[in-house]
């Protein structure tokens, strides 16, 4: 019975074609849903990077922007805590800086210190989204790399604004040449091959050889702000790279 309903389909096309179109119908219903899923999946995904690469992009450029002003303003013309508080104990010594300390200055500074909230309290859930849409050891490690030199930035500030002359952080202006050694930062910021590759690297290359002026911002603040700067760089072009290709976590 079988044969003879083959027989018969086959010795007449059209009839094959009526019997299979409701087959092929559902089955190409069936491969253009998934299609528009995979689509919708994959637009989804790059939206979502996109949108985590802009806001890490554009904290780090404000966040570096006023970083650096604010240090300027520091180891240039004297502004410190002394500058609105100069009756605490330890502000006893007088501001001798020939440029004064202005207005900007002193927001410059605060707009630092709230850039630095502004990251430090979205770390985690930023942290996340890179795992999240761009994965991988690279990108992983570099943005790591990226949250331990912010982290000495900031440290190195607050050191030089709130005049603790003692601790490891502590910067100033020396008048030195910036053509010290920098290889002793490794210890004194305790500088990890594994978390920080790129900066260990640039440091060990350095001459083995004391530095006459370790505190001054030439030597300690300047190689780490420059290697954040080009960290930064690099990380962006990978984020906007893997957008551009759609090389992305979760992307069908």
């Amino acid at each position: 019975m079988l044969d003879k309903l083959l027989t018969a389909l086959l010795s007449n096309p059209i009839g094959l074609l009526t019997a299979a179109s409701p087959f092929l119908l559902n089955y190409y219903n069936a491969s253009q849903e998934e299609l528009a899923r995979q689509r919708d999946i994959r637009e989804s995904t790059q939206k979502g990077a996109s949108a985590i690469a802009f806001e890490i992009a554009k904290n780090a450029d404000l966040l570096t922007y006023y970083n650096k002003q604010a240090v300027y303003a520091i180891v240039f013309r004297g502004l410190s805590i002394c500058t609105e508080n100069p009756d605490l104990p330890f502000c006893g010594e007088e501001n001798t800086s020939v440029i004064p300390v202005s207005d900007t200055d002193t927001s410059n500074f605060q707009k630092s210190r709230e850039q630095f909230l502004a990251w430090n309290t979205n770390v985690i859930a930023r942290h996340a989204q890179v795992a999240r849409f761009f994965g991988g050891d690279e990108a992983s490690r570099m943005f790591e790399s990226i949250l331990r030199q912010i982290y000495l930035l900031e440290c190195m500030t607050d050191a030089a604004y709130f005049r603790r002359l003692d601790s490891r952080f502590f910067i100033e202006d020396n008048d030195d040449d910036g053509k010290g050694s920098k290889r002793y930062l490794i210890d004194l910021l305790e500088i990890d091959p594994e978390e920080c590759p790129r900066l260990h690297a640039l440091l060990s290359a350095e001459p083995d050889e004391a530095n006459k002026n370790p505190n001054d911002f030439r030597n300690k603040y300047t190689p780490i702000f420059t290697n954040l700067i080009t960290e930064l760089t690099d990380f962006g072009r990978l984020m906007f790279s893997n957008i551009e290709s759609v090389q992305l976590v979760g992307s069908a």
